[in-house]
């Protein structure tokens, strides 16, 4: 019998992805659907009804939420002044960062994200058919 911390690290390890964007690879993780629904009360906030920033927080969160790792990022993507060629090495927060600096990748991220999302939705759709 598989005992709990296998079968969860199995379960995330199904869920990743690596994604090229530029010089940059992305690991990554699709969200679950509790995972999505989170992140999208997050965004909502407090606010009874929806304003028009609603879904950039949503996306944004679901794309830091999804980047678990990354490679060939230096610090001269996030300041283009840096004097050196420095990696700029994933941990909390980091992604921020660099979205900020580099919006065209949390844009590519987010299609990319999406479209492992439709394609595991279907996947579980054509199982619940069967």
């Amino acid at each position: 019998m598989a005992d709990l911390e296998y079968i969860a690290r199995k379960a995330r390890a199904a869920r990743e992805f690596e994604h090229q964007v530029g010089p940059a690879t992305f690991r990554m993780r699709a969200p679950t659907k509790l995972e999505s629904s989170i992140a999208y009360a997050d965004a909502l906030g407090d606010k009874r009804r929806r304003d028009p920033a609603t879904s950039l927080r949503f996306h944004r969160a679901l794309v830091v939420q999804a980047v678990v790792g990354w490679s060939g990022i230096t610090v001269r993507h996030v300041l283009p002044e840096h004097a050196a060629d420095d990696a700029f090495e994933f941990e909390p927060g980091a992604a921020e960062v660099l979205f900020d600096a580099q919006p065209e990748w949390e844009g590519e991220l987010l299609q990319a994200l999406m479209q492992r999302i439709a394609e595991r939705q279907a996947v579980e759709d054509t199982a619940a058919k069967n």
